[in-house]
């Protein structure tokens, strides 16, 4: 899949409420969800491993830029064929061996979207 199809953060700050797209996608599995809250978007990177399909969030735009985001992206991209993780967060980021996280810094950490539910929603949310 074609990767940074976004072409600015000028392209993200001429969104305005009402917009009818839901999210819009970067590329690679790197998505903008729209108006997570309002006057904010949630950046979240879609991956599959082990033929399971696994979300992180990378926080709301405007806080998190796209350049920001991208690098998030991308380390996580790394992490995942360098060390073979199927989680990528925090904690697993520990058990990593030095040397495949030498380009790891406090800017790119990543935190792990809401688990699901058994009824499928997330636990951070009531219905």
């Amino acid at each position: 899949m074609a990767r940074y199809l976004i072409p600015s953060d000028t392209f993200l700050k001429a969104i305005k409420p009402g917009d009818p797209r839901k999210r819009i996608s970067d590329g690679d599995g790197l998505v903008l969800l729209l108006f997570v809250k309002p006057g904010e978007h949630g950046w979240r990177f879609d991956y599959r491993f082990a033929g399971r399909r696994n979300m992180l969030s990378f926080g709301n735009y405007p806080d998190t830029t796209l350049a920001i985001a991208r690098r998030k992206a991308d380390a996580a991209r790394r992490l995942l064929a360098e060390a073979g993780i199927g989680k990528v967060n925090t904690a697993t980021v520990a058990t990593v061996p030095a040397s495949t996280l030498s380009a790891w810094t406090e800017s790119t950490r990543l935190q792990p979207h809401a688990p699901r539910t058994a009824s499928g929603s997330s636990r951070c949310c009531t219905s």
